[in-house]
């Protein structure tokens, strides 16, 4: 055996003289590629010397044939030719069918068509990367109140602009044409009806007073009807979304897109008592921020199925319609975004199905939850200053009572593992304001 390593060892150095006059001869790369399959042969020589041999003559077969390079490629071995080969017949060709057209506003879109749109726009705009901060670029009576302007895009010659008021947030679109022209654009998406004001212009629009309003919309603007956040909230997309500022302080994360638009999740962890260990309670809401960088909080999921349908409990009886279930932290003094509670670290033995309403199932904290202890602890020694404990008198409840009201209602995420959560309104800590 020592004798076939040592003739293998001066083929070696053979073979790489003989080849260095080659055209793109590498002396080294040819020694070293020898030295690979020798490396490969030891190997497999210590389980069969039959094996050995074998490799040895392929090996050998391979680096001395004629014509051969001294690096043999590695990859799959090249089909074999036929000497004769049978024409490939050319594919046939489907005609293509005429490009979809989608022209004109449409209340009724479909999820295919508003993607379409976003993806084929046909209305002109092109969209700046981010918007820019401008003076003001008309003289206009209510650049006095606080207002911002930012450029945003174009529609050939005639520049797209986004007005911002500072105190109540407001965004209004409107487009400058060459000649100094200003209009407002008041319903961009393809989708939205355009609107008709008999009473004026509304709040949502507060710098279109004045303005002549145009028939204006952007293809890129199209929304599905609906997205689905990462616990599982179905949202409501499209016209009518309250305008919403990202800088206002609270932690803002992009979560996914519809058409055009990001999807980011906005939320804070203000509870008004302290969160027991271990569990988490996060407000949240979302918001599609569009290509102009205009944000707008999308329509509440109603996860729970309280704001449009009454909870029966599993006796039969019908809680109070009078009653008001909003989300657990009930810290919203407006509709923007419309939030809602999430809540993960509960253990599954601390919720209790109680009953239901038309979207679900609904259950209530047990004796065992630890958020809905502190949520009590919070709200008696409020209360027990005035003596006035709202639907239970001048008498204060014990836990169990508080919890059988029902005070609390939950229903679990569907695609998470945290719970969905929201209290009588009469019963929280914070009631708003």
């Amino acid at each position: 055996m020592s004798e076939l390593r040592d003739i293998l060892h001066q083929r070696q150095h053979e073979l790489a003289s003989s080849l260095r006059h080659a055209d793109e001869f590498d002396e080294t790369a040819a020694i070293r590629s020898v030295k690979v399959h020798r490396r490969g042969r030891a190997i497999v020589m210590g389980s069969s010397s039959l094996a050995v041999v074998a490799a040895v003559a392929a090996g050998t077969w391979m680096l001395i044939g004629p014509g051969e390079p001294a690096i043999v490629p590695a990859g799959p071995p090249s089909p074999s030719v036929s000497a004769t080969p049978s024409a490939t017949p050319s594919p046939s060709v489907t005609p293509s069918p005429d490009p979809i057209s989608y022209e004109g506003r449409n209340p009724d879109m479909s999820d295919e068509e508003a993607l379409y749109r976003a993806e084929h726009p046909a209305t002109g705009e092109v969209w700046l990367d981010e918007p820019v901060e401008v003076e003001a670029p008309v003289d206009v009576p209510w650049n006095d109140e606080g207002v911002t302007w930012y450029r945003v895009g174009s529609r050939g010659d005639v520049e797209i602009y986004s007005v911002e008021q500072a105190v109540f947030v407001g965004w209004t679109l409107l487009e400058l044409a060459p000649d100094g022209t200003l209009t407002g654009v008041s319903s961009p998406r393809p989708s939205d009806p355009m609107p008709e004001w008999p009473n004026g212009v509304p709040d949502a629009q507060p710098y279109l007073d004045g303005v002549k309003e145009s028939d204006v919309y952007y293809d890129s603007l199209a929304l599905p009807s609906t997205w689905t956040s990462p616990e599982g909230l179905e949202l409501t997309l499209g016209w009518g979304g309250a305008p919403v500022n990202l800088a206002w302080g609270m932690t803002n994360t992009e979560v996914g897109q519809a058409g055009n638009a990001r999807v980011v999740r906005i939320a804070t962890t203000t509870l008004g008592t302290q969160v027991p260990e271990g569990v988490s309670s996060t407000t949240l809401g979302y918001a599609i921020v569009d290509p102009n960088g205009q944000a707008f909080s999308l329509t509440a999921a109603d996860p729970l199925g309280t704001r449009t349908s009454e909870v029966t409990l599993v006796d039969g009886r019908a809680v109070d319609p009078e009653r008001r279930f909003i989300e657990l932290s009930d810290g919203a003094c407006a509709a923007t975004p419309e939030w809602t509670t999430y809540v993960v670290g509960t253990t599954d033995d601390s919720w209790t199905e109680i009953g239901a309403t038309a979207r679900g199932p609904v259950y209530a904290p047990t004796a065992e939850n630890t958020l809905a202890r502190a949520v009590y602890d919070e709200w008696m020694s409020r209360r027990s200053n005035s003596g006035d404990y709202a639907v239970f008198g001048t008498v204060a409840p014990a836990f169990d009572e508080y919890l059988d009201l029902p005070a609390i209602l939950a229903a679990p995420a569907p695609t998470a593992d945290g719970w969905f959560v929201e209290i009588d309104r009469d019963l929280s800590i914070v009631a708003g304001c």
